[in-house]
């Protein structure tokens, strides 16, 4: 905290363009070492090397719109009542920002952040997810060799609970920025709370796909199983749900059984796999629980529902992407997160009642319809309570110039990413003064 509070008001009086040029050093650097970071990436994380290669490129995209973004950090002009008088805003950095990243984009999720904190002028603290230290660890490597001054970016390792709590507690910190579960945000919430600081928070999802009946059904199976089982499911916008109108449900079903049957589980250094293993053990007890009390409830296990077994090995937390048929709205398996390859499907009358289904629930992330119907897509969008709305694309995936907020219990309302993503890690200044005196 000392090192972050010492570098302060250097990194924030530097001019923001060279601010910029250094943060888009380091988006070069991630690319030109892409290949090992996303080796490391798929070892200590477990997703293909495809996704980690994405992953990668997609992080350094991150830090290269942010340095663009730190010149347009705004204020206004605004007409005062009295003669002789200016008056205008403009926007200034909080000081020493703590980042608390997870497990699941262990380089992606830190760009979001680092690259608008860097940007607008803040030093930082981060604690990335402790099962993923080595992306971490790339991304201030990345910097380092940038340019970035000693004690702008800091990384402490440490079990959340621990470290998490000292960051928010910290009188050093003047704003924390936290993607995780909603059982860390609670203690973080009280804690930010007693200590008056912003708190940004991304969390959980409950995500569903409408597919209505003159929708490319085939179209829409491929978008449900890319979003529900890619990255092993383990993404905030994962899809987890698909609410389907009874005229098709059959023929969706039957299709994206047969696409799931196709997917290959492994280790996900082998070009063959599709789905690679959640990430520690508890995270595979728990999709177990869940799709075992599902069945209790009343689903269908329609394929899947069981750990896997590579090929050559024994050991892993592999588990077989999951359909179940048959989810009613009420049950546990409809309204809680898995973050697992699970997929639950509930078949509708009508968009009306589509509508209902996908807002029943406490989380509003993202959702998306599939239909060619223009006045239909329009009414889902209209009726939608999340933050990313989609039509005729599977829920997961935004560009870097695009806001997202999560709705109701998956988010506080602060937009990360876009020009908007920056405003957090910033405190507005309104400066009024007068050049003539009578």
């Amino acid at each position: 905290m000392r090192s972050a509070a010492s570098a302060s008001v250097t990194w924030a009086g530097l001019p923001a363009p060279e601010r910029g040029r250094i943060v888009q050093g380091a988006a070069a650097l991630l690319r030109e070492r892409a290949a090992a970071i996303a080796r490391d990436l798929t070892c200590e994380e477990g997703k293909t090397l495809v996704e980690a290669k994405s992953e990668v490129a997609a992080a350094a995209d991150l830090l290269d719109f942010f340095a663009g973004e730190g010149r347009r950090t705004e204020g206004q002009y605004l007409p005062s009542g009295q003669d002789g008088t200016a008056l205008f805003t403009r926007r200034r950095p909080l000081g020493v920002v703590g980042l608390i990243t997870p497990f699941n984009f262990p380089i992606f999720n830190p760009c979001v952040k680092v690259g608008a904190a860097l940007a607008t002028g803040n030093t930082i603290v981060l604690k990335p997810a402790s099962i993923t230290p080595i992306s971490a660890a790339h991304l201030a490597l990345a910097l380092s060799d940038a340019g970035l001054p000693a004690g702008v970016f800091n990384v402490v390792f440490g079990a959340g609970d621990e470290v998490g709590l000292a960051i928010v507690r910290d009188p050093a910190i003047g704003a924390v920025s936290f993607t995780g579960s909603e059982a860390s945000a609670l203690t973080l919430r009280r804690a930010a709370a007693e200590r008056g600081i912003p708190l940004l928070l991304e969390l959980g999802g409950k995500n569903a796909i409408v597919v209505l009946s003159d929708a490319d059904v085939r179209f829409a199976a491929s978008m449900a199983v890319s979003g529900a089982f890619g990255c092993t499911g383990q993404r905030c916008n994962a899809t987890s749900r698909v609410i389907v109108v009874r005229e098709v449900a059959a023929e969706l079903c039957d299709e994206i059984a047969r696409l799931t049957a196709g997917m290959r589980v492994g280790d996900g250094l082998d070009s063959s796999v599709q789905v690679g293993p959640q990430a520690d053990g508890d995270l595979l007890a728990h999709t177990e629980s869940v799709v075992a009390q599902a069945m209790k409830d009343g689903a269908r296990l329609r394929i899947g529902g069981s750990r896997a077994a590579p090929q050559g090995s024994n050991t892993g937390f592999f588990y077989l992407p999951t359909v179940l048929e048959g989810v009613s709205p009420d049950m546990a398996i409809a309204r809680e997160e898995v973050f697992g390859p699970v997929l639950g499907v509930t078949e509708v009358a009508d968009v009306a009642e589509a509508i209902h289904v996908v807002n029943d629930t406490r989380f509003g992330a993202s959702a998306s319809i599939f239909t060619e119907s223009l006045a239909k897509a329009w009414q889902f969008v209209d009726g939608c309570e999340v933050g990313l709305v989609k039509v005729n694309d599977m829920t997961p995936g935004l560009e870097p110039h695009a806001p997202f907020a999560g709705w109701k219990a998956t988010g506080s309302g602060h937009p990360e990413l876009g020009t908007e993503g920056l405003e957090f890690y910033t405190r507005m200044q309104t400066i009024r003064m007068r050049y003539r005196r009578d």
